[in-house]
């Protein structure tokens, strides 16, 4: 669907029929979880997102929402079933990163993306997960602990509500936020690394 301005014409069908009263209780559920609402006004919101031609029109953080505005991110991904020498790869870059200040971004998948964030926490560094669902909901099952020990090394986004269920779409729109979030990306397949 088009875009139009910070929305595309879909989301914007979705706004009009959202009542006053349901964005004030999304706004006080988030409040009692401690998930932090951006918008391209506020102060925290990615530099980097204000400038592509579709930002998203709210950012759902649970987190230190300063990591989203570090300028040396570094993303790392890869395969949900790595090999054992892509593993040691991610945790070798991600650790090496991360000592040096380089904030690591992944996407909370298992695999390398696992390996990635656990390896900046363990090394100090912060690391932000960039989520295919919302923050409240529970995937990949039984994760809810990674997940908030993500946000205290960094932070956990989502462009979706906090109970948002993980459906194929929304995994589209996961890849092309995290696409603008950093300077540089490496991506570990079984058997090799490519970067850009």
């Amino acid at each position: 669907s088009l875009r139009c301005g910070y929305v595309t014409q879909q989301e914007a069908e979705k706004i009009a029929c959202c009542t006053f009263f349901q964005a004030k209780q999304v706004a006080e559920y988030c409040e009692k979880k401690g998930i932090y609402i951006l918008t391209p006004d506020d102060p925290f919101y990615p530099e980097r997102l204000k400038h592509i031609e579709c930002p998203p029109a709210v950012l759902f953080c649970r987190g230190d929402v300063s990591c989203l505005s570090i300028e040396k991110s570094v993303a790392i991904i890869g395969t949900r079933e790595p090999s054992d020498y892509s593993v040691a790869v991610a945790e070798e870059f991600s650790s090496f990163l991360a000592e040096r200040g380089v904030n690591i971004i992944s996407g909370f998948a298992m695999g390398i993306d696992t390996a990635a964030h656990r390896s900046a926490m363990r090394a100090g560094g912060s690391t932000v997960a960039v989520m295919g669902c919302g923050l409240e909901y529970d995937y990949p099952r039984g994760r809810t602990g990674f997940k908030r020990e993500i946000a205290t090394h960094g932070a956990a986004i989502s462009e979706f509500f906090p109970q948002a269920r993980p459906v194929p779409e929304n995994f589209r729109i996961e890849i092309a936020l995290f696409r603008h979030f950093h300077i540089a990306f490496l991506w570990l397949k079984q058997e090799y690394a490519a970067a850009r």
